[in-house]
C-alpha cells in the first residue's frame, strides 16, 4: 500500500524508515522495513513476516517490551472500569500521592496526555520561572509549531527555539 495519502501514517515524522534506518539505495528500497505488523517483547514483524531485535523500543517508550503481560492486564483492567471519562479518575490521585510519597521535593503534578503536551507545558512553565524566551532543543519534542519550525508554523516575535545535536562521550554526534 502506498502512503501518499497519510506520508507516514499514524507516526509526525519520528518513525519514517529513512529516520530510523537512514536513506536507502535506490536498489534497497524494496529492502527497507516499512510497516509493521505485530510487536512481542523486543521484536517487530515487518508486512513481509521479517522478524527485527528493535533496539528503538518505540522511541523510547516501551522500557519493558511490547505486550508486556502486566502492562497489558493493567490497561484491560483500566479500560473494563471506563477511566477515560468527564473526570480525573481515582487512580491519578494515587498515583500522585505515591510519587510525592518517593520524591520528597515534588511540590505539584500534573498528568498529561501526550508527549507534546507535556513538552510544551514544561517549556512555558521555564519561560515564567525564568524570564527567559530562548528554548535550547535537541532531538524531537513533538508536533507543536513552537519547536518544529518550517512552512506553516507562526512563530512570535520575540521567542524562538534553538536546535543542537547530542554528542556522545567520545563528541561524535548521536
Amino acid at each position: 500500500m502506498s502512503d501518499w495519502r497519510v506520508p507516514g501514517f499514524t507516526s509526525t515524522g519520528s518513525k519514517r524508515p529513512d529516520a530510523l534506518f537512514g536513506a536507502a539505495a535506490p536498489d534497497e528500497v524494496e529492502g527497507l522495513p516499512t510497516r509493521m505488523t505485530r510487536a512481542a517483547g523486543c521484536r517487530v514483524w515487518d508486512a513481509q513476516g521479517r522478524e527485527y531485535l528493535d533496539y528503538v523500543m518505540a522511541l523510547g517508550a516501551v522500557a519493558l517490551g511490547y505486550g508486556h503481560p502486566a502492562v497489558n492486564r493493567a490497561a484491560e483492567q483500566a479500560i473494563a472500569t471506563g477511566v477515560a471519562g468527564p473526570l480525573p479518575p481515582v487512580l491519578e490521585e494515587e498515583l500522585a500521592e505515591a510519587l510525592a510519597a518517593r520524591i520528597p521535593w515534588l511540590e505539584r503534578v500534573r498528568f498529561l496526555k501526550t508527549g507534546a503536551e507535556a513538552v510544551a507545558a514544561a517549556v512555558r512553565l521555564a519561560r515564567v520561572a525564568t524570564g527567559r524566551e530562548r528554548v535550547l532543543g535537541c532531538g524531537y519534542h513533538g508536533w507543536l509549531d513552537w519547536c518544529q519550525g518550517g512552512e506553516g508554523c507562526r512563530r512570535r516575535p520575540g521567542r524562538s527555539t534553538e536546535k543542537f545535536r547530542s554528542t556522545t562521550s567520545t563528541g561524535r554526534a548521536a
